[in-house]
């Protein structure tokens, strides 16, 4: 493993194990035992370090469902939300990552580009490829992945707008009502 991609690993963990809030450069260096000057070498600024670590956490959470091609998609779906997605852990990557998602959409700069595609993009794309295996024609497949991705964002948006929504009960929804279609 190159001396980047451990880096990369490290602040990863700091990420999934500190607030987000506190995430600068000199705190991260200090508290992964390297230098802030390091970590500009390797990736230049905080936001493109923020955006390669916010992406290499969605490869992660993606990765047991690229995996997994025995369980239906509408069950993979339901373990990430209730196992991933939803938990309190994750509530400071999710606000990292909406936070990183509106910069990006606000200064359409290049550094955002490959995490805005992310978000936007390789989600739906992995999850329809789950619905057409599962039987769903491409278009009626892309049209659930679009559906329940977009559905999964606005819910996770609520619950940290208001922790009191019933937002398990109305991803129990989301879920029912697509299958039904």
């Amino acid at each position: 493993m190159n001396k980047k991609q451990i880096l990369l690993d490290k602040t990863v963990q700091w990420l999934i194990e500190n607030s987000a809030d506190e995430f600068s450069l000199r705190r991260v260096a200090s508290d992964i035992n390297t230098s802030a000057r390091m970590l500009v070498y390797h990736f230049g600024t905080r936001d493109k370090l923020l955006v390669e670590a916010l992406s290499e956490i969605a490869d992660q959470w993606m990765s047991g469902f690229k995996l997994n091609e025995t369980t239906s998609t509408e069950q993979q779906i339901r373990e990430i939300w209730h196992h991933t997605l939803s938990t309190k852990e994750a509530l400071n990557l999710h606000r990292l990552s909406f936070q990183m998602w509106a910069t990006g959409l606000a200064t359409r700069s290049v550094i955002y580009q490959p995490f805005l595609k992310r978000v936007a993009n390789d989600w739906i794309d992995t999850m329809t490829e789950s619905f057409i295996r599962d039987g769903l024609a491409p278009f009626k497949a892309k049209v659930h992945a679009t559906l329940i991705v977009s559905g999964i964002e606005g819910l996770l948006l609520q619950s940290m707008t208001d922790p009191n929504l019933p937002v398990h009960e109305a991803f129990e929804e989301l879920i029912a009502k697509v299958s039904q279609t």
